[in-house]
């Protein structure tokens, strides 16, 4: 399988050393991350505390090695708003977790491919620039849509 990340930063935490994509200290693990952990700084510490080591000061590196602790059972716990894509190559094995905070305060569209890939963005316009998006209305899932809302609103 092959994967390729792009990433655009607006640089807030870190600007010199938290590039994207992010790796872990054994570049087996990549993320592309758009948002802010609020507590990454008592984060940082606990992993510290257990042994992982940061290139960074990027709230973005804590993620990754949070995740390596948890894996996604760990993402309850961050607080903060974001969306991310993670990427694992561990055990020679990939998989795929794209993920966003809670309360969906940062953006995460994404698309399947015809190839059986996928294709992610927190801007709908980045998906609509690939060549196998369609920018052509569904109308099936137009109905889709309208007959779900308007199941809600009669079942209020």
């Amino acid at each position: 399988m092959h994967i390729a990340i792009g990433h655009r930063r607006l640089s807030i935490i870190d600007v010199e050393g938290g590039t994207q994509p992010r790796l872990n200290e054994a570049d087996d693990l990549h993320i592309s991350f758009n948002g802010e952990i609020y507590d990454y700084h008592d984060l940082r510490t606990s992993l510290e505390n257990r042994g992982h080591v940061f290139r960074t000061h990027s709230d973005t590196e804590t993620i990754v090695h949070h995740f390596e602790d948890t894996n996604t059972d760990g993402f309850s716990a961050l607080n903060g708003m974001f969306a991310f894509a993670l990427f694992d190559r561990r055990n020679g094995e990939l998989s795929r977790t794209l993920a966003r905070d809670r309360a969906g305060s940062k953006p995460l569209f994404y698309a399947p491919l015809p190839c059986g890939g996928v294709v992610f963005s927190s801007e709908i316009f980045s998906l609509l620039q690939h060549a196998s998006i369609s920018r052509e209305i569904d109308q099936d899932a137009l109905d889709d849509y309208f007959l779900e809302n308007t199941s809600r609103r009669r079942a209020q």
